[in-house]
Formats: structure tokens, C-alpha cells, sequence
């Protein structure tokens, strides 16, 4: 990063600088800031306090002369680590910047699910129109399984995953929990729905569909 503004040429010898002072690290840089300011914002459904404190400056080697705007986060808690969120518009707001930071994480995590659990990438086409129809139908998929789980599995509190010792601080369950639930709801159909009624299970038919469902 570099100062927003360049030096001028030193007694008019040669053409103006097209790059500014380079900063310091952000992590030195925001020990020296004194003037924070103090917001609200919302984050994955809950409201957190933040302090920001936003300049602008180059980043030549990616955007070259246009400048950015770059904001500084600390959690006045100490909590979570400091973000440096850096935004192409420095016209915007620095908590309009971070507020669009952090609704952005869901979509990566909603990318990230169909990446790692519902096969997105893998399958193999030799047209444009695999590619384009893949991608969105993994992506529906994955919504119409947060769905069901969301409509169902309180009715049941069998549905619900385990709790595992050596995760203790589990609050919720993830993307793969739902996914292991929807397993066991059609495996426990298709494969159990006619030898038992389902309060007389045994633990092998635990122990099958525990594999079942928890399979990628």
C-alpha cells in the first residue's frame, strides 16, 4: 500500500511520480491509530460492535493509479482478530464497506458447502451448457436441504446429530449434519421402513445407519 497522493517531481526533472510513499504493514499501521470509530453491525444474524477506522491510498501492483479505500477492523472485545477490508470504491461509507465484507461470507460459505459436500466441479461436461447448468443446480440443491432441515428435524429430535465429545462447543449443526439427517431419513425408509417400527430399532440398524448417512 502507498500514499493516495504522489510526491511532486523535484525541480521539474522528469515526469511526476505515479506512486505514492509506501506504507507501513497494517498491523504497525493500526498501532498508531488513536481516532476509531465505534459501530454496529450485523454478522451471520447477530449484531456485533466493531471499531473502524478507513483511509484511502494506492494499491498499485493490483488497481495501479485509481484509489482505494482501505479499512482497518478491531473487535473491542479482543476476541477476533483484526481485519484490513480493502474496497475499490472510496466513495462508500467504511461501514457500508464492512457490513458488505461480512454479508459476503455466507455466499463463500454456501460456495465452500457445494464445493466440499455436494460435488460441485466434479462432474464432467464437453459442452457450455453442463457447466452453466451444474453449478446453479448444486447450488438449489444445497438450499432445498437447509430447507427441509429447517422444516423437519425440530419435529424430531432423533433427526438431530450427536453430540460428539471432542467437540464440545458445537452450538448449531453444519451444512454435513443436515446432510447426514436427509441420509438417514431416506436410508431409514428405504432400508428399515418395513422390518421394524422405528422405536424398535436395534443397534445394528443404528450402527448401519449411522454409516450410511455419515458416508461423503
Amino acid at each position: 500500500m502507498r500514499t493516495a497522493r504522489p510526491a511532486q517531481r523535484a525541480q521539474g526533472k522528469g515526469r511526476q511520480r505515479l506512486r505514492g510513499d509506501r506504507l507501513p504493514p497494517m498491523h504497525e499501521l493500526s498501532k498508531k491509530v488513536t481516532s476509531w470509530r465505534k459501530v454496529e453491525l450485523l454478522k451471520q444474524g447477530r449484531t456485533v460492535k466493531r471499531l473502524l477506522h478507513g483511509f484511502t491510498c494506492q494499491w498499485y501492483h493490483v488497481c495501479r493509479q485509481q484509489p482505494v479505500r482501505v479499512v482497518l477492523v478491531r473487535d473491542p472485545a479482543g476476541t477476533e482478530d483484526e481485519l484490513h477490508v480493502v474496497c475499490t470504491d472510496p466513495t462508500l461509507p467504511d461501514a457500508v464497506i464492512v457490513q458488505e465484507f461480512f454479508e459476503r461470507w455466507g455466499i463463500e460459505n454456501s460456495i465452500e458447502e457445494a464445493k466440499g459436500q455436494m460435488g460441485m466441479e466434479k462432474t464432467r461436461g464437453w459442452c457450455a451448457k453442463t457447466v452453466s447448468r451444474q453449478a446453479p443446480l448444486t447450488m438449489l440443491l444445497g438450499s432445498l436441504v437447509k430447507l427441509w432441515y429447517v422444516q423437519h428435524i425440530p419435529r424430531g429430535r432423533h433427526w438431530q446429530p450427536a453430540a460428539l465429545p471432542w467437540y464440545p462447543h458445537k452450538r448449531g449443526p453444519s451444512f454435513r449434519d443436515m446432510l447426514a439427517a436427509l441420509r438417514k431419513a431416506i436410508w431409514r425408509q428405504r432400508l428399515l421402513g418395513k422390518l421394524h417400527p422405528p422405536s424398535k430399532l436395534n443397534d445394528l440398524d443404528h450402527a448401519l445407519l449411522f454409516v450410511v448417512c455419515e458416508a461423503a
